[in-house]
């Protein structure tokens, strides 16, 4: 049996010691990364925070949301109540609910405005990023500007202007009565808006990219439509007057609603578009 040499023995210990060094690095690389992507932190915790805010000199809300739930309702018309979930998680109750306390939240008026910022947050394996639930409740007057990345939009008996965007997630409107212009749009989900055009002129758009569109308005709500979907089909109670009389063009209707009124925008990429209309109560 050949024995082996001193250099052959130096070089056996030095690729062993090379191979328990490695180990140990890979290890020790797996437990930080583990702690920064958060992998294993299974555990929930949440942070609940309840403000009032007096209304007087706000005409504005203006909401940045990167990942949670908004719901935003008529009230009160001198106060601003805004209540808040922030979720985190961790390995450990404490943990999570540390993680969640410290989720900063910006709830400042400026100027006219009524600025409220949600931290952006990480992203961990296999889980939710950690994020912000919103319960706003304002005078149904006030304007109202969302920014949501993920996450969906309800607007309950609202009547001021409307810009509200959301990549994903479904955007709702109960009892709103927008006045132009208003904008609502989704990146990702469905938009749902039940309610009334509050202005006689003006401007409301209402786009979704992937997502239907559902509108219910009252029978008399004069409007000038202007529908348009790539792939899907327009269906409209309301009888459409002018140059487009009764004509559906592929996946366009355009025309006057009750003798016109201001301009009703509609666009889908991909997804229906349902005009309803609702009988008018005295």
């Amino acid at each position: 049996m050949p024995s082996i040499g001193v250099v052959e023995l130096f070089i056996i210990l030095c690729l062993f010691g090379l191979i328990v060094f490695g180990a140990i690095l890979l290890v020790a690389g797996f437990g930080w990364w583990s702690r920064y992507l958060g992998v294993g932190a299974t555990v929930e915790g949440r942070a609940e925070r309840l403000e009032r805010l007096p209304a007087a000199g706000i005409t504005t809300l203006d909401l940045t949301n990167p990942v949670g739930d908004v719901e935003i309702a008529a009230g009160s018309s001198d106060e601003i109540t805004i209540r808040t979930v922030k979720i985190a998680r961790g390995r450990s109750t404490e943990e999570a609910r540390q993680r969640a306390e410290a989720m900063a939240l910006r709830i400042e008026p400026v100027g006219d405005r009524l600025v409220l910022v949600a931290p952006t947050g990480r992203m961990r394996v296999g889980m939710k990023q950690e994020q912000v639930d919103w319960q706003i409740s304002v005078p149904a007057d006030l304007a109202v500007h969302v920014d949501s990345s993920v996450g969906p939009v309800l607007l309950r008996g609202m009547r001021g202007r409307a810009d509200v965007s959301t990549e994903v997630g479904g955007l709702r409107a109960r009892d709103c009565s927008f006045v132009a212009p208003t904008t609502l749009r989704t990146t990702t989900g469905s938009i749902e808006w039940e309610g009334a055009l509050g202005s006689r002129e003006g401007h409301y758009r209402v786009i979704s990219t992937a997502g239907r569109v559902a509108i219910d308005l009252p029978s008399d709500n004069a409007f000038t439509l202007d529908a348009q979907t790539s792939v899907g089909s327009i269906n409209c109670v309301f009888p459409v007057e002018g140059p487009s009389v009764d004509q559906l063009v592929g996946d366009m209707l355009r025309g006057a609603v009750n003798g016109g009124g201001p301009t009703l925008t509609i666009r889908t990429t991909t997804g229906s578009i349902t005009l309803a209309a609702s009988e008018v109560t005295t």
